[in-house]
């Protein structure tokens, strides 16, 4: 569940800095494809993040 969150929280992270970007000038397009760029590091580091949680579990069980 808390995987989720963090999942989420990403995703509303992108969005808001894509609204940063539009009120400085840059076009829709522009700013979502500079927003998914910057963010993608975080994103893929929480994906890393769940599989070895997931590995983790299934060793454990």
């Amino acid at each position: 569940m808390l995987l989720v969150g963090v999942m989420a929280k990403n995703g509303i992270l992108i969005v808001e800095f894509a609204d940063q970007l539009c009120d400085h000038g840059e076009g829709a397009r522009e700013a979502i494809e500079k927003a998914c760029a910057v963010r993608l590091r975080p994103v893929m580091t929480s994906a890393r993040m769940g599989c070895a949680f997931c590995t983790l579990h299934a060793y454990l069980w």
